[in-house]
């Protein structure tokens, strides 16, 4: 499972970095399909993250934990489109340079999970 966030760290950078530069040439359609294949490796990472909740949760505390969760990911949703709004409105960047910046910031996040992710167990615990 840490390898499939793995590869949805590297799907997540790379269409960003598609958006990036797609956005130059104005293609709206490619543009919804580079956001399309993001959304694929964010939800990489949801299931892989729900899963491990419900492996490791009591079953009495399974459904605050899930609420949890579900609020914690919303909050990062949010407080990242307003990061976006803030440097798109205060610094002055486009979207192709937050496109690029958003790349980065998911090859750093794929950068740091791939040593854990390849020195996780072969096979499950207990």
């Amino acid at each position: 499972m840490s390898r499939i966030c793995v590869l949805g760290f590297f799907i997540i950078a790379t269409s960003f970095g598609a958006t990036g530069i797609l956005s130059l040439n104005d293609h709206f359609a490619i543009l919804g399909f580079a956001q399309t294949i993001r959304s694929i490796g964010c939800s990489m990472i949801w299931v892989d993250s729900s899963l491990l909740i419900q492996k490791f949760t009591p079953p009495s505390l399974l459904g605050r934990i899930n609420s949890i969760d579900t609020t914690g990911a919303l909050l990062g949703e949010s407080l990242s489109n307003v990061g976006v709004g803030l440097l798109m409105d205060n610094i002055g960047l486009g979207p192709e340079s937050v496109s690029f910046l958003l790349g980065g910031l998911g090859l750093l996040f794929f950068a740091l999970w791939s040593p854990l992710a390849f020195r996780a167990p072969k096979e499950p615990l207990g």
